[in-house]
């Protein structure tokens, strides 16, 4: 439970969401880790209180050379993506971890979700990268939402509120 003089908080109300480029690493990552507890008997959410999402224009995942990853539209199944590593290397793409990461993220939700179209209010947004906090901060806007108030001390703790709002204004 989050406490304040004025208020208090328990973490079970809260809606959060990850984000990150793609939707498969680190979005995905935190977003396993508060569903099935990582490790077990750690902060642990409901389904319906998390969520992931990427901001990049397609999911990119690596390929066989840097100059040529792998890419998949936002909204394509995991298992799909699945399916078509491993016909084109199984074992190479077990070995680079991307397989796993593929089926860690089958386990969460059915396909990597884009910000700019399917997010949804969440009362905590973490992101993982400077360009993925623009992105989202856009995307706000974008969207309408520049009138949000962000609140919640739990940003201010990360000094992120200051940020937020002077990217608004």
């Amino acid at each position: 439970m989050i406490t304040n003089s004025n208020f208090s908080i328990h973490k079970n109300h809260l809606k959060y969401t990850f984000v990150c480029a793609s939707n498969q690493n680190r979005s995905m990552a935190a977003h396993h880790a508060v569903l099935f507890g990582n490790p077990p008997n750690s902060f642990h959410l409901a389904k319906e209180q998390a969520s992931s999402y990427g901001t990049g224009a397609q999911v990119k995942l690596p390929g066989k050379s840097a100059t040529k990853p792998n890419v998949y539209e936002f909204g394509q199944n995991y298992e799909e993506m699945i399916k078509d590593l491993k016909e084109k290397d199984e074992q190479y793409y077990i070995g680079n971890g991307v397989l796993p990461m593929l089926e860690r993220n089958a386990m969460v939700k059915q396909a990597p979700e884009r910000f700019q179209k399917y997010f949804q209010f969440s009362d905590i947004l973490i992101t993982f990268e400077d360009r993925v906090f623009d992105a989202v901060i856009e995307g706000l806007y974008f969207l309408q939402f520049c009138n949000m108030i962000f609140s919640y001390f739990f940003f201010s703790r990360f000094a992120i509120s200051f940020s937020i709002i002077s990217r608004i204004l």
